[in-house]
């Protein structure tokens, strides 16, 4: 009998076969019997030789092809509905990532289940490394956004040049931080409830999925946090940051450092998505 497969790994490919590629190393320690790994290919272009030759020697690792771009969370619903058609079952946990992460600490898996009996937890926050800026990414959000400030970044994104000059700013931020300061972690040391985790790494409990949470984003790209955040608070549930559960992140390896017209656009129409969905009556 086949034993329970307690963990999902889901990371979603776009053109980053190198970074797939490391994405899968760094979770060979972790794959058992009670693990299962699921990339979906979200990509325009073919697979590189590497990258086939290593899912070919670890024919456990599944591959789905999705044959578009489905974008960051609807491809990766694609690897849950995969694990329940073949387990029957929600997994205890679901660890959705970018492909340009990478999970460094070994002792990930038994950390993450310390928090396996927390009352209505939802939603796991960790510590997410930048290796270009050395700062956490988490937490992403501790408090929900205004009306005021959702409006502000509509205003933000009606025009690209305003987006990158904003965006250029907040790196040269990171950028002179790192330069005097080294990496910046920040100073939680115990772990927190917060509003919203960083998208590059979500680790799901059972709970989010079993009370009726789903990755169907109300937009194609971007906003993922705020959709995670207001979906847990519509189901009783709490997202905590645990800054003892480490994972290291490539920044920007599938959309770039600045915005593209076709990034900026997708920005804005995330904001004005959840504006309609969360903040017309606020």
């Amino acid at each position: 009998m086949e034993k329970k497969k307690d963990t999902l790994f889901v990371g979603v490919i776009y053109n980053t076969y190198p970074e797939a590629l490391q994405f899968l190393k760094s979770t060979e320690s972790f794959r058992n019997d009670h693990t299962l790994v699921v990339l979906v290919d979200n990509s325009e272009s073919v697979p590189s030789a590497q990258f086939s030759g290593y899912l070919t020697k670890n024919p456990e690792i599944v591959f789905l092809r999705s044959g578009a771009n489905l974008g960051y969370f609807h491809g990766a619903s694609k690897g849950l509905e995969y694990f329940r058609k073949l387990t029957g079952t929600l997994p205890l946990w679901t660890i959705v990532g970018n492909v340009d992460i990478e999970f460094s600490d070994p002792e990930m898996i038994e950390k993450i289940g310390h928090f396996e009996s927390v009352p209505d937890l939802g939603v796991i926050a960790p510590s997410i490394i930048s290796d270009r800026f050395g700062t956490d990414f988490n937490p992403k959000i501790m408090v929900r956004y205004t009306f005021g400030k959702m409006k502000f970044y509509n205003v933000l994104y009606s025009c690209m040049l305003f987006s990158n000059l904003y965006q250029g700013l907040s790196y040269m931020k990171k950028i002179l931080q790192r330069l005097t300061r080294g990496e910046q972690v920040n100073s939680f040391r115990e772990p927190v409830e917060i509003y919203a985790p960083h998208g590059s790494c979500i680790i799901f409990h059972e709970n989010y999925f079993g009370k009726g949470g789903t990755l169907n984003h109300i937009s194609f790209l971007f906003g993922e946090e705020i959709f995670v955040a207001e979906t847990a608070i519509k189901l009783g549930l709490k997202v905590i940051y645990v800054p003892g559960i480490r994972i290291s992140d490539h920044e920007h390896a599938s959309t770039g450092l600045f915005l593209s017209n076709r990034m900026n656009r997708l920005y804005l129409q995330s904001t004005r998505d959840l504006i309609r969905h969360y903040y017309q009556k606020s």
